[in-house]
């Protein structure tokens, strides 16, 4: 257990550098998408820690891998879809502010996916394994969602015709 445990502290220092991360950068970014992304994402990385935490008392009350079930809130895309046909009528959403925090967040989203990726190949109980599955998912999520918005905002122009646009083809309307 020891080995699954250290895992779960990794995983919840990780996701509180990410909570830090994403409201440092929403407050220093004036573009309201972007802003709105950060703050999702930083209420996303939160309700992981919150069941890590649940998680690791299991193990250690327990010492047996408890099942993990995904709780089905709002998906982040729809959040940020009807945030962004509210808000595309304020032109300030094209602006391409902060890009560099985007780029960062983006890099911290795929240093997560491979964590979790190193953590899913060493794990040995079926319900570990669905649970770093269902994280890798969700870490994709976060990147797909950042590199959208990140395209919006400094390739605005091609994002019309781009193809990468179909992941989110919605922000083409």
């Amino acid at each position: 257990m020891a080995k699954i445990t250290d895992a779960l502290k990794i995983s919840i220092d990780f996701e509180k550098r990410g909570v830090g991360l994403y409201l440092l950068l929403a407050t220093k970014t004036k573009n309201p998408l972007a802003k709105r992304l950060f703050y999702n994402l930083a209420m996303q990385e939160i309700q992981h820690i919150l069941k890590f935490e649940d998680i690791y008392q299991d193990l250690k009350d327990n010492n047996k891998w408890p099942r993990w079930t995904v709780e089905e809130g709002e998906k982040l895309e729809f959040v940020i879809r009807a945030f962004f046909h509210e808000a595309k009528k304020d032109e300030s959403i094209k602006l391409a502010d902060n890009v560099k925090g985007l780029e960062l967040a983006m890099q911290m989203e795929k240093k997560g996916y491979a964590m979790y990726e190193q953590f899913l190949a060493k794990a040995k109980d079926a319900n570990e394994k669905l649970f770093y599955k269902e994280l890798l998912k969700q870490e994709n999520s976060h990147y797909e969602a950042l590199a959208n918005v990140h395209l919006y905002l400094t390739q605005t122009s091609d994002w019309f015709t781009d193809e990468e646009s179909k992941v989110w083809k919605w922000m083409n309307l």
